[in-house]
């Protein structure tokens, strides 16, 4: 398994071929048919976590991930959390992701949205 540094595992929410919602009361969000659940670890480096997608998905063998974008927690504020989102491609952004979740705890779920290739 390629692996990157990092900890414990953690749940993230999937979504799948949705939309990306700009510009909204929270500032970006996901939207999907039906997203899934998933536990990642820390140590998990971006090949496997679109292995991971794809296998969560029932997808093995029909289709690969082309991008993977994660919400980011931005700013809290008094009516709650603000996020933007940012394209997760080499393990480098993965260490991003996990120093967001680090620095946002109050944030409980770390989302995900994946666009695949057919």
């Amino acid at each position: 398994m390629d692996s990157v540094s990092g900890g414990g595992s953690f749940l993230v929410l999937v979504h799948d071929n949705g939309k990306i919602k700009r510009q909204t009361r929270e500032g970006v969000e996901f939207k999907s048919e039906c997203p899934t659940n998933m536990f990642i670890i820390e140590r998990t480096s971006f090949v496997d976590l679109q292995a991971n997608i794809i296998c969560k998905l029932g997808l093995d063998g029909r289709k690969r991930i082309r991008n993977i974008y994660y919400r980011v927690s931005v700013a809290v504020v008094s009516s709650g959390v603000k996020y933007d989102c940012f394209s997760i491609n080499p393990n480098e952004d993965l260490q991003v992701l996990f120093h967001c979740r680090q620095q946002y705890p109050e944030v409980r779920t770390t989302e995900l949205y994946s666009i695949d290739l057919k």
